[in-house]
This record gives C-alpha cells, structure tokens and sequence, in this order.
C-alpha cells in the first residue's frame, strides 16, 4: 500500500516538511536556485557590455544582490507548484485550507532558500562601501519583492503544469517535436519572463519616483524620493502577494476537474 500523503494543517508545521523535501533527493530547489544563481553571476561578470546591458536593466554595485534574487525566484519551484507534488496536490483538491497551506509554505520554503543569500551578498556589499542607506532600500527589495511575484508566478503551475519527467524519459522515446515536448519547452522558460514582469510592475511606482538612480544602484544614489517609493512598493507587493494566492486558488477550484485528470497521469508529460 501506498503511504498516504502528507497534509500539515498549520503553515509553520507545512514549511517544515517543505524544507525537509527540499533536502532530499531529486533536490529540485536546490539545484534550481544554485543553477540560476551561477548563470547569473557568469553572465554579469563575463559578458560583454552590450550584451549586459540587455539582459540587465539594473546596474552599480548594489544592483547585483537584487538582480541575483529576482534570478534565483525565476525557475520551475516558482511556477510548477501543482505537478511537481501531484500526490498531495490530488489530495488537497478539495481542501480549500491544505491547499493555501501547502501554496505559502512552498513560497516560504523557496525563500527561505535565496533570499538570505542574497542579503548576505547585500550587506556584504554595504560593508565595503560604508553606504547603508542604500544597503537598507536594496534589502528591503530582496527580502520582500521577489516573494511577492510568487502569487501571480504559481498561475503558470495552475493553467500550465507538466509532471517532473527526467530528459532521458521525457526525449529518449519520443520525438523531440512531439506536442507534449513542445508544450514542455515553452512552459520551463515561461519562469523567466513572468517573473522578471511581475517584479517590475510591482517596483513601477519606486522606478517612476526614483527616475534614473534606479538604473544604477551605486554607492550614494539613492537618497531622495526612498521613502514614498518603499511604501508604494509595499502596499502593491501585499496586493500581488495575497491577490496573486486567492486568484489562483479560485482557478484550481474552477479548474479542479481538469487539473485531478492532469496530475493523475505522468504520461501526459
């Protein structure tokens, strides 16, 4: 007999068995935080400056840090969160509660993971240069803004998910082109664009006041206009947080029948 599936009832007791998960093997998270964060800390030091200038629209010494944790939330963990646990999912499909359960202590469990990095780097950062004034804007907008994005990121996860099929089953006997293939490819790099949008249109109003200092987060920019801008900030990063969460939920309730035939078949890719 199969073990029946986990379903804390409380968040705190939800994050922690999310964290043990993530410690084990296939250690997706992990491994998807560490990927993102490698690629973008190459691309930053290595490419050549028209090419930086057009994957990253942030620049200065500070900028690295916040560019880093928009990275590290903008990958599979962040979108996939239905089918990558299809066995809970199932089991939570009618349980309105355990479901919003398990979405925060995902999302938790996921920053829990990069954001302190982040912060370290940060801090690190404004212990060299002695400017702390930036170092507190910058951190605020690590810790606070990419796990905001991860309300409205989960809607790929909810009209798009795809089961956790290793490349050599996924590609071995099939055609590359198949449909479910293609479907695939264009769904694992949608991370990447949601993300990044979701983490600007919640920072618009802070650009918009800030004007050109928040092109180029270097030492002393960011003095004037802060405050209004963190505020604003806050208010719609709350809004895209729970907003994000509940309109999500409220898909899977209306997409719970094709959602239970989805996840209930790993053959469908």
């Amino acid at each position: 007999m199969e073990a029946p599936a986990i379903l804390p009832s409380r968040l705190p007791a939800a994050l922690r068995y999310e964290l043990r998960r993530n410690l084990r093997s296939p250690y997706e998270v992990l491994i998807c935080i560490a990927a993102n964060g490698v690629l973008m800390t190459l691309s930053w030091c290595f490419l050549p400056v028209q090419l930086l200038n057009l994957v990253f629209s942030l620049h200065g010494s500070f900028a690295f840090a916040v560019v880093l944790a928009s990275w590290m939330f903008a990958d599979v963990p962040a979108t996939n969160v239905l089918a990558n646990d299809a066995e809970r999912t199932l089991a939570v499909l009618d349980q309105p509660h355990l479901l919003s359960q398990m979405l925060y202590a995902k999302n938790l469990a996921l920053w829990i993971w990069a954001a302190p990095i982040c912060v370290l780097i940060n801090l690190g950062n404004g212990a060299v240069h002695h400017d702390w004034s930036t170092v507190v804007v910058t951190s605020f907008e690590i810790v606070i803004v990419p796990l905001s994005s991860l309300g409205v990121a989960s809607w790929v996860g909810i009209w798009l998910p795809y089961h956790p099929i290793t490349l050599r089953d996924r590609f071995g006997r099939h055609s590359v082109w198949t449909r479910r293939n293609l479907r695939w490819m264009v769904v694992v790099t949608l991370p990447y664009t949601v993300v990044p949008v979701v983490i600007g249109l919640i920072n618009l109003p802070a650009v918009l006041l800030w004007g050109h200092d928040v092109k180029a987060l270097s030492i002393g920019h960011l003095e004037a206009n802060i405050l209004p801008g963190v505020l604003m900030t806050m208010v719609l990063a709350a809004g895209a947080y729970i907003g994000g969460h509940r309109m999500g939920q409220r898909s899977i309730t209306k997409r719970r029948d094709q959602l239970r035939a989805y996840l209930s078949d790993p053959s469908r890719g």
